[in-house]
């Protein structure tokens, strides 16, 4: 998308865990997990122009879909699913930092 989007002459921010190139013992800063990550997010939709950008969030979405659905134990009355497994517990608590982006 930030491709496409640069092409076209607009100017773009790309943040992925797959870009970061943490030191040792560092944090991953586009790793959205970590709080310098998260603070990296923030800064980065705090600099958007308002009526003017646009916002594409991608987030990992295989504690989410039907088809995993045994795995991850997730239902309209059970929306957290098996929180016991990491993989669900990381899908919440990206989703829960994804909203609060949204919301800023």
């Amino acid at each position: 998308v930030s491709r496409v989007m640069r092409s076209s002459g607009r100017r773009t921010a790309s943040l992925d865990i797959m870009f970061g190139d943490p030191l040792p013992g560092k944090q991953n800063v586009m790793d959205l997990t970590t709080p310098s990550g998260f603070c990296l997010a923030l800064l980065t939709i705090l600099n958007m122009k308002f009526d003017a950008s646009f916002c594409v969030v991608g987030l990992l979405c295989s504690s989410f879909v039907s088809i995993n659905q045994a795995t991850h134990c997730r239902a309209p009355w059970f929306p957290l699913g098996d929180t016991g497994r990491p993989h669900v517990a990381l899908g919440n608590f990206l989703a829960s930092r994804v909203a609060l982006l949204i919301l800023v």
